[in-house]
């Protein structure tokens, strides 16, 4: 919590007061409750508390994106931001599926309807909606990334309705990987673009202190 409200070696301060002020009201009350709730035995009160900490990070997190829109308004911040949440609702199924075969909650309508609301985020990055643009002819990188996440989530839905915490694990693990790959790809271009420099501008390149997103590698080859 320190180093996300004041930065750290690792971890810039946040950029204006507006979010910081989120941070120390909205993030960390809830933060605090899952650490202290992890002190306990009750496996539902920890689940509540990190449902509570997760929707405050979320609210953060749209912050970012309106501030980072505002400022760099070419960025696709809104594509970042969904494929970053796909991200969260595929650890929060796994959960959800975990606690459900246990025994820990009494129905798996919530692991449904984290489903629906990953797949809906899923279609909208291709098809466009919701504020998002379809995926343009001129990226078929784009399109092949989209392909791949979308296997992968097939995969781990059949996980959610079996059940095996391992396996839950590894299919997470994937479909994060895939989507962080996606989510690589995504903002290549505008990075490079806000990289280069104005022509007769007079100022100096500063294309080395934007060094180029390097291509992850396969996804087989990390597993």
């Amino acid at each position: 919590m320190r180093s996300l409200a004041y930065g750290s070696e690792t971890l810039t301060p946040p950029t204006s007061q507006r979010i910081l002020d989120e941070v120390l009201a909205r993030v960390e009350p809830p933060v605090s409750a899952f650490a202290e709730s992890l002190e306990g035995s009750n496996g539902n009160a920890v689940a509540a508390a990190s449902l509570n900490m997760i929707e405050a990070l979320n609210q953060l997190q749209s912050l970012y994106i309106e501030e980072a829109t505002t400022a760099f308004p070419s960025l696709p911040a809104a594509r970042v931001d969904a494929a970053s949440r796909q991200i969260l609702l595929a650890q929060k199924g796994a959960r959800e599926s975990i606690q459900f075969v246990y025994g820990i909650t009494g129905s798996n309508a919530a692991v449904f309807d984290t489903m629906g609301q990953w797949q809906a985020l899923q279609d909208n990055l291709k098809n466009g909606g919701n504020g998002l643009p379809a995926i343009s002819p001129q990226r078929p990188d784009l399109s092949q990334q989209w392909q791949e996440v979308q296997v992968y989530w097939d995969r781990l839905k059949a996980q959610f309705r079996l059940g095996g915490p391992g396996r839950l694990l590894l299919g997470c693990l994937v479909v994060s990987k895939s989507t962080l790959r996606a989510f690589m790809l995504i903002g290549s271009r505008d990075w490079e673009a806000l990289c280069r420099p104005s022509s007769g501008d007079g100022l100096q390149s500063s294309q080395h202190a934007c060094p180029k997103p390097r291509r992850p590698r396969s996804l087989i080859s990390q597993l």
